[in-house]
């Protein structure tokens, strides 16, 4: 499993390790363009979300470039914890099918890399 920042986003990247068949997770920028089928594309930025928010668009291209390979995405806005509220949501980029196992898979590692660093 390879779980990246949003320097690793590219989506070059994600089909090298689709191909190699490693799992992974990637951080986007929310200024990343997404198209879900039979719809236009648009700004992650730009999707209507509140706080509690978890979303897993299936199958969808990822930026405007020529490549036409699908990746599914995970958007997710923690509600607010112990009266914190994170400022935007995380926007992910994975070839899992399971947005819980996605969320349980970067929170633990996040978790775990914010409290050892």
């Amino acid at each position: 499993m390879v779980i990246g920042d949003r320097e690793y986003r590219s989506t070059a990247f994600a089909l090298w390790l689709t191909k190699k068949k490693i799992y992974f997770i990637l951080r986007l920028n929310k200024s990343t363009k997404i198209r879900p089928r039979y719809q236009k594309y648009q700004a992650l930025d730009s999707l209507e979300l509140k706080p509690g928010d978890k979303i897993l668009d299936e199958k969808v291209l990822v930026t405007e470039e020529k490549r036409k390979e699908r990746f599914n995405v995970v958007v997710y806005w923690r509600r607010k914890y112990n009266n914190k509220q994170l400022p935007n949501p995380w926007y992910l980029l994975t070839n899992l099918e399971n947005k819980e196992e996605v969320l349980h898979d970067i929170c633990s590692s996040w978790w775990h890399r914010s409290y050892v660093s």
